[in-house]
This record gives structure tokens, sequence and C-alpha cells, in this order.
């Protein structure tokens, strides 16, 4: 028999002190034989096998070894055969699981082993993080964190995959129920959405999908989460910090609906959406769109920046006249605008007619009305009727298009693309009516 692996004898020895310490009435008066088990995690591979389901298995009742006997099973961890290292990887979970107080220090080695090849081997180490969370969540997700700190590249991947797959499904029911936890995660997280701004999006994702499970944030404190995601984002100067900003307002739009308000952030996504000529159509589109949410709810200090926005850019994608009745006009885009300066209008009334001259004040006699203002007025008119006459025109052309795929029976994503381009005609039309 190979010398690593040995004969019998250490084995049989290892099974007569289990014997003994099983039988024991009082386990803590045999120290000196589960201080010799720690000791057979350094001999022949078998001994290393058993000793490190022998170490896990009395772990509890010695606590005055637990150092020596937390850091035989890390280094079993690490072991050169896979079968000890599985067997370590097992028994760091049930030291874990039955001293909560090792659970970090052991979930630091087991984090690391996220990398391991073998499928046998990257099985028992999730099961036996997943057991450790369920033992301390606070603790296992500090390492978690931690290891994402040292910035380590090659395992940030699967470090974060982790959370994603193993962390946020459960979330509701180890993390909400203890606010600790929850005040502890948050400041996890500021750490790193603040420290790493070279976050890929599906990454960032991720963070703010656990920070948005938390339900510390009602009353006040929703503030401190505006404040902090506006932090996050305070610099949108580049495509992905757009792409990031979306993500978190899409995130924090509940609780705009629920009557919270940001003004900084408000005006952030407004200088995105109408500041940044070089950011492409594409981006903006997917933050107009949660713009056009947030405005039915967030309340705007300064509605008239807004607006003039919003009517400068209607002005800019509907011409006065279309002779040819070739201009392309993109209806997904215009709706928003439209939607969202009659959301933001109605926090003050009055701007309407400042910035486009309709709507004149009935305090306001018609004598009264300046040049300037009936321009503005007369054009903003040609441009909506323009527009309500564009779709007119594409509503009667879709709903033939629509009684056409119905009769063809055709698939059910066909017959979605027209009802909601249709859709989005008809609620055009709607709003230019209001205006004109």
């Amino acid at each position: 028999i190979n010398a690593e692996y040995g004969g019998m004898e250490g084995i049989d020895e290892l099974y007569n002190k289990a014997e003994i310490l099983s039988n024991a009435d009082k386990t803590s008066e045999h120290a000196a034989v589960y201080r010799s088990i720690i000791e057979a995690t350094k001999k022949t591979t078998p001994e290393k096998k058993l000793a490190a389901q022998l170490v896990a298995k009395y772990f509890k009742q010695f606590p005055e070894q637990h150092d020596q006997a937390v850091d035989a099973l890390i280094d079993l961890c690490e072991d050169p055969d896979m079968p000890t290292r599985v067997n370590a990887i097992r028994g760091c979970a049930v030291a874990g699981r039955e001293s909560p107080e090792v659970v970090e220090k052991l979930s630091d080695i087991l984090f690391q082993l996220l990398q391991a090849e073998e499928i046998l081997e990257l099985d028992a180490v999730k099961h036996a993080l997943e057991s450790l969370i369920r033992t301390d969540v606070k603790g296992t997700l500090t390492s978690l964190f931690n290891r994402i700190l040292e910035d380590q590249s090659e395992s940030r991947d699967k470090d974060i995959a982790f959370l994603k797959d193993k962390v946020l499904p459960i979330a509701n029911e180890l993390i909400v129920p203890h606010k600790e936890v929850q005040e502890h995660i948050f400041e996890l997280l500021k750490k790193i959405l603040i420290v790493f701004e070279d976050l890929k999006v599906g990454e960032f994702q991720v963070f703010i999908s656990l920070l948005s499970s938390l339900t510390i944030f009602d009353g006040d404190n929703v503030n401190a989460l505006f404040d902090f995601l506006y932090d996050v984002n305070s610099n949108p100067d580049k495509l992905q910090y757009v792409e990031k900003l979306t993500v978190c307002l899409t995130h924090a739009l509940p609780y705009f609906q629920k009557g919270a308000s940001s003004s900084k952030l408000v005006n952030l996504i407004s200088k995105c959406v109408f500041g940044f000529d070089e950011l492409g159509e594409s981006y903006k589109h997917n933050l107009l769109r949660v713009f056009t949410e947030l405005s039915s709810c967030a309340k705007v200090d300064d509605p008239s920046d807004i607006l003039t926005h919003v009517y400068n850019h209607i002005n800019k994608i509907v011409p006065i006249s279309d002779t040819s009745s070739t201009t392309a006009i993109n209806f997904s885009v215009i709706e928003c605008l439209l939607y969202i300066f009659h959301q933001v209008a109605a926090q003050d009334t009055s701007l309407v007619f400042k910035i486009s001259g309709l709507f004149t004040p009935k305090d306001k006699a018609e004598t009264d009305i300046d040049d300037e203002s009936k321009k503005k007025a007369e054009d903003f008119k040609s441009r909506l009727l323009l527009l309500k006459q564009k779709t007119t025109n594409t509503i009667e052309k879709l709903s033939k298009k629509l009684d056409s795929l119905n009769k063809q029976k055709a698939e059910e994503h066909q017959l979605s693309a027209v009802n909601v381009a249709l859709k989005t005609s008809k609620n055009i039309k709607l709003m230019v009516e209001v205006n004109i």
C-alpha cells in the first residue's frame, strides 16, 4: 500500500477515539482525544478524510479548541486530494452550523473555493455556503463583500454570481426580517457601489436588486436611499453611468409611487435625457421611459426647467409643416414627451402659457398677450396639428393591418407589436387633442 495512504491502523484508531467521545458522559473530559483527532488531519490521506468528518462532528463539544479545529479544516480544504477537500468542505458547514461564531472565518475559505473546477467539489462548496448563510447571514455576507472589495477580477465574477443565484432568492427570508442585518447590508452595498465604478451593468443590477429587497427605507429613511443612489450616479457623462442610472431609477420607482421624492434624482435624470446629445437615442429612450413613469408621481422643485426641455425636444422632433409627408417621427419618444409635459405641467399650469403660449390664463386679456407668446402658440399648435394628422393616418393603417393579421390568424408576437403601436398612436392623439 502506498505510504501516503497507509494501512488501517490509523483509521481504526480514529474510530476508537470517536467511540470514546460518543459514549462519554462528559466529552469535555476527553479534550486530549479530540486534540489527537485534530492532529490526524496532518497524517495519511485516509486518516485526513475521516478526521475531517470527526473534527466537525465533535466540534461543538470542545469550544476551547475551536481555533485549532477551524485551522485544521481550512488546511484540509486545500489538500491535494479532492475527496479529502470535499469532506473538509462539508465539515466546515457542520462546524459553522454548530458554532455560528466561526462562520465568517470558515466562509472566507469557502468563497475562495468557488473557483474549484471539479463539479463535486464546487457543489459541496455551494451547499456549505448556503448552510453558513442560514446560520449567520450577516457574517457570511460580510465575508463575501470583503472578498469582492479585494477586487480580484478572476474571482469577482464567481462571487457576484453566487450572490445572484444563492442569496437574492432567499433575501426576503433571511435578510428582511432583521433590521440590524439590513442596515449592515446597506453599508456593505454602499462600499461596493461607490468603490467600483467599473462594474458591468449586469453586476450592478445584482447589487441594486439586493438593495431594493431591503425594507428599511420607509418614511424619512428613504432619503438615505435616494441620496445614495444620487451619489452612485452623480457623474453621468458616460454610457455606463446612464445604463446604471436607468437600473437605479427602475428600482426607486416604487418609492416614488408611494409618495417619496427626490428633486436631485429627478434633475439628474432630466440632465441625462435632455443634456447629453452624445449618449445615443437608444440609451436616452430607455431612460426616458423610466422618467415618464416617474413624472406621474415625482414632485419637481423646478418644473419650468423640465417643461422647457420637453417643449424644445417636441419642437425638434415634430416639424411645423410636412409638405412631403415623409418626415419620420418616433412615436414612442413623442408619447413619453407629451406624457411628461402633461404630468409636470399639472404641478404649475401657468408654466404652459409661459413656455408654449398655449392656454392663456383666465386673468389675462387677449389684448395683453405679447407677440412672442402668440408666435409660440401658433408655432406649437401647427406642430401638434401635424402630429394629430400623422397619428390619425397611422391609426387607420394599423387598424387595417390588425384586421388583416387577425384574419390570417397571425402569431401572437405579430399581433402584439401592432397593438402596442396602435395604443401608442391613440395615446398621442388623445394628448394632442387636449392641447389644441
